[in-house]
């Protein structure tokens, strides 16, 4: 079966798949609804990097597991 695929079907998978998250995730205002999770995300990330810059807070280090869609959009802003 493997023989049967084009040579260049893991690029062509990727090449959609990049086109679709990069679709659903920006948009052309920062403002808009493909931003969404990057903004939401975006909060969470400033107040912590505050804390760990101020010296009289006791926070070193700030964990944030999550998916990589808010990062996708939060880089697209």
């Amino acid at each position: 079966y493997a023989h049967r695929l084009p040579p260049t079907l893991v690029e062509q998978a990727r090449g959609f798949a990049d086109y679709q998250e990069n679709a659903i995730f920006s948009d052309k205002d920062v403002d808009g609804i493909g931003n969404l999770a990057g903004r939401t995300i975006l909060h969470m990330v400033l107040s912590s990097l505050q804390r760990i810059a101020f010296n009289g807070d006791p926070l070193q280090f700030f964990l944030i597991e999550t998916s990589y869609h808010p990062f996708v959009s939060l880089f697209h802003m």
